[in-house]
């Protein structure tokens, strides 16, 4: 099952057409990092995925996930 965290940080990426590769370059995380919020294999904080919303101008919401 996915984690609410992989759910918003995929459709983050999804919306702004971006790969793991330029969101972990551009909020200054590693790409495995990323790559592990994706897989669900960690969760990435709060604070990272309103960051993320701001840098590409997709507005957060509950319903992301």
């Amino acid at each position: 099952m996915k984690s609410n965290t992989q759910i918003i940080v995929c459709r983050i990426l999804e919306m702004s057409g971006k790969t793991q590769i330029q969101a972990a370059r551009d909020l200054g995380v590693s790409i495995k990092t990323m790559s592990n919020w994706c897989n669900g294999k960690s969760s990435g904080s709060l604070d990272s995925i309103v960051m993320l919303c701001a840098i590409y101008g997709v507005k957060f919401n509950l319903e992301m996930a």
